[in-house]
């Protein structure tokens, strides 16, 4: 028996299959969100974004399953080329909608066992939207999306992260912050004429020239620690549910002194350990849109 089930059947024991060493990553990496309209205006600092109604984006994922025997690998292919779109199911709790996209690729050992490396599409992200009418507040839906009632709110610190969610931020974000810091260069003009000599705009007393700061990209390196893969789940979801939720987000960091408006991006996990005390390290990807007069405190 293996930990993956497609569309309820065990591809251990109907194909020989199992998912390889790497690909819960892939599939729990969360979808990025679909690019929001924005303005950059150049007398303000960071940008002006519609984030009323926030979208996820579809996903191309990359898989990698082992079969023990190579004659099983035509079987296996035909199985998921037929069922087109199914439900990948891994452990008891982690559930997702795919859809075949192609086979891209094999490698073939002496022993006869045969890796497919094989290409999905996640036309519907998970989105941790609230549970369906008629669910407890915290109880999750079919797809395992949770509520977040308990959790709204655009201020996160790393004290909700931790008592929350379970999340603690790793060393690196100061750094990730400082390096991406540039002012925005411009002229306003004071009465509204504009003074042109040689084809080039030439500031004046009637000009004055504004520095703003840009917007940037920014990522958090984070660490979650559950007591089972239920929990970690549940506070995975939740976590990112509240990233997604429309306007942005208020981030106070111990080592920054003002708090930065910003919001979500992507998210890619980079481990996962899924044995007794289950725990995964992701990296979010979230970009600021306006800043106060702030520094990186020594």
């Amino acid at each position: 028996m293996s930990n993956t089930k497609i569309n309820k059947i065990d591809i251990g024991e109907g194909f020989g299959a199992y998912l390889e060493k790497g690909g819960l990553k892939e599939l729990l990496s969360f979808a990025p969100l679909k690019k929001p309209k924005a303005n950059d205006w150049y007398e303000v600092d960071g940008l002006e974004v519609d984030l009323d109604a926030p979208r996820l984006d579809s996903r191309t994922l990359s898989l990698s399953f082992i079969l023990k025997d190579c004659k099983q690998a035509e079987a296996f292919e035909n199985f998921l080329i037929q069922a087109r779109t199914f439900r990948l199911a891994f452990a008891p709790c982690f559930e997702w909608d795919l859809r075949f996209v192609a086979l891209a690729g094999y490698d073939k050992w002496e022993n006869g066992t045969l890796r497919l490396k094989i290409k999905f599409a996640e036309d519907k992200p998970i989105t941790g939207e609230t549970s369906p009418v008629g669910d407890s507040p915290d109880t999750p839906s079919e797809r395992g999306n949770f509520s977040v009632a308990l959790r709204q709110g655009g201020e996160l610190t790393e004290g909700v992260l931790s008592k929350n969610y379970g999340v603690r931020l790793l060393k690196g974000y100061v750094e990730s912050i400082k390096k991406h810091l540039e002012i925005k260069q411009g002229l306003a003009s004071n009465n509204g004429k504009l003074r042109v000599e040689n084809g080039k705009l030439i500031p004046n007393s009637q000009f004055s020239i504004i520095n703003s700061k840009k917007s940037y990209d920014f990522e958090l390196k984070c660490y979650l620690k559950a007591e089972s893969l239920e929990d970690l789940k549940a506070k995975y979801y939740a976590l990112m549910s509240h990233l997604i939720q429309p306007q942005a987000r208020v981030l106070k960091l111990k080592y920054i002194d003002e708090p930065i408006k910003c919001y979500y991006q992507s998210c890619r996990v980079q481990h996962v350990y899924h044995g007794e005390k289950p725990s995964m390290q992701f990296e979010l990807k979230l970009k600021s849109i306006f800043n106060s007069q702030f520094s990186i405190l020594n």
